[in-house]
């Protein structure tokens, strides 16, 4: 649009820009109040998942061979593995991943050849301090537990 020579055109056709822009960010407004609210009332109402999320890992002890793949490919450091032995006699005594690290990236997942570490659908990480967020996932399924009888 061309400017107008004298001052009161300017003045007017400033107006006029204004209403019109006003105009523009009010028909948007009211667009938007007359729609249905996104927002959740969480934890009383849960999110859908997606098929892609990402979220805390998990972890099938009995598939994992130590070969070490998964920490290797961590590009921080967040995975430990402490083991015994090597392949399918491989005894697991520690599997931890910290989670105050952790960028949920996926590359372990991707480096592991059997497929026992996968990315979960959990994703509340809620703890009262950083060792909360520092996870164990290997149990103990090698000592000798005794039952007692009655």
């Amino acid at each position: 649009m061309r400017r107008p020579k004298n001052k009161v055109a300017e003045y007017f056709v400033n107006i006029y820009r204004s209403l019109a822009t006003i105009a523009a960010g009010m028909g948007v407004t009211i667009k938007v109040f007359f729609q249905k609210p996104v927002t959740l009332q969480y934890p009383d109402e849960l999110p859908v998942i997606e098929e892609a999320f990402r979220g805390l890992h998990i972890y099938e002890q009995e598939k994992c061979i130590a070969c070490e793949m998964c920490v290797k490919a961590c590009p921080i450091d967040c995975i430990s593995l402490q083991y015994e032995g090597k392949g399918k006699k491989a005894r697991i005594k520690s599997y931890r991943i910290d989670y105050t690290k952790c960028l949920f990236c996926n590359l372990c997942v991707e480096a592991c050849p059997t497929h026992c570490i996968k990315m979960g659908k959990e994703y509340n990480l809620c703890s009262y301090d950083r060792a909360g967020c520092v996870r164990e996932l290997a149990e103990d399924i090698y000592s000798e537990r005794s039952t007692v009888s009655e």
